[in-house]
């Protein structure tokens, strides 16, 4: 086996995926005061992607189409799975640039934050996973509603990003505005810096101690002794060295290494290990690269007034996100939203009961 790979793939996971189809997400929640959820999911391929705003006014001119098969996409979402899919294509005017798109629109009712999350949230390191919390009080005068959805962390690395990150570092993150809003040019010189860390350097490194845990697994699996363990440790900075100046090697470089350090597994054997184990690291990798390098929407319409949230937005119940992704891929970023409601019989009682006291005070004063 002599298939070729680009080096890239592996030690640049974002960059090496860029020029990849688009693939960006628009989600859209309603909450219900029972707490029940209708959740809709746009997932958006070719041309530019557009708010869930937008999409909705467009959704005159789209054109249905017919096909139900449901596109791949980051977060698994199916027909087979009680999805229902509407997907439309969007003509582009003639004055304007760009391709067509085709906007796939999932929607699904659950009747609760715990059903949504058996949907969107079991642990995957192929899908993006979002997991609902919905929290109901009681408060005399006002009804309160928390409602919150949790992107879960795309890195899904094993490497510890720790070592190459600072506190600074995520502070910088958690100040990021939504995408498309200003920022100034040492905040865009420090986001570069940053990348650059966690793709080309952080990203690098995570990949090959990846590929190199399969090499101790195939020692360990063929009982080798003791000492070929340690020559594998003994080479291991300099194999790392030379995957990242090579560039560009072959799909049986991991084989090569085994017989060119003299470890007693046959070249045949190692190859028949490594296939297997790559197919789940090349899907988690294809992963990491399309969500990082996808937009995202996000709109909560709650069922009250508006009292707190962490939103880019709000107009009346209704609030709206635009998080870059870097927001979300080295940890779980929370989009929430509270509202409450006047309890009109609470205020009631209370007139009645301040009422009361006001005429038995008054009646038993003495005249």
């Amino acid at each position: 086996m002599k298939s070729r790979i680009n080096i890239i793939i592996l030690t640049l996971f974002l960059l090496a995926l860029l020029s990849a189809c688009e693939h960006d997400v628009a989600m859209e929640t309603t909450v219900h005061s029972d707490g029940s959820l209708d959740k809709m999911i746009h997932i958006t391929s070719g041309g530019s992607f557009q708010n869930i705003q937008e999409i909705h006014r467009e959704s005159d001119k789209a054109t249905i189409i017919t096909d139900k098969d449901s596109p791949q996409n980051i977060l698994g979402l199916s027909v087979a799975d009680g999805w229902a899919l509407t997907a439309r294509k969007t003509p582009v005017d003639s004055s304007a640039e760009g391709d067509p798109k085709t906007i796939y629109t999932f929607l699904r009712h659950f009747s609760s934050a715990e059903e949504a999350n058996a949907a969107l949230a079991t642990p995957s390191d192929t899908l993006f996973r979002v997991t609902s919390t919905f929290e109901k009080r009681f408060r005399w005068f006002y009804t309160y509603i928390y409602y919150a959805d949790t992107y879960h962390a795309i890195n899904r690395m094993g490497y510890p990003v720790t070592n190459y990150t600072t506190a600074e570092d995520y502070a910088f993150i958690d100040r990021l505005p939504g995408e498309g809003k200003k920022i100034t040019l040492a905040d865009s010189l420090y986001l570069v810096r940053l990348n650059e860390k966690l793709f080309d350097i952080y990203g690098a490194r995570a990949l090959y101690e990846e590929y190199y845990d399969i090499n101790i697994k195939l020692l360990q699996h063929h009982h080798v002794e003791q000492q070929w363990f340690d020559t594998l440790q003994a080479h291991k900075e300099s194999l790392y060295t030379e995957v990242i100046n090579k560039k560009d090697i072959f799909g049986d470089y991991m084989a090569h290494v085994i017989d060119s350090l003299g470890i007693p597994i046959s070249h045949e054997e190692a190859l028949k290990w490594f296939i297997p184990k790559l197919k789940p690291l090349d899907a988690k990798f294809t992963f990491i690269s399309v969500a990082s390098n996808a937009k995202y929407h996000h709109q909560i319409n709650m069922p009250w007034d508006i009292v707190r949230t962490n939103a880019d937005s709000i107009s009346g119940n209704q609030v709206f996100w635009n998080p870059p992704s870097i927001k979300f891929l080295l940890k779980d970023y929370t989009l929430y939203a509270e509202s409450r409601q006047l309890n009109y019989w609470a205020v009631a009682i209370s007139g009645i009961v301040i009422a009361l006291t006001v005429f038995l005070f008054v009646r038993r004063r003495p005249t």
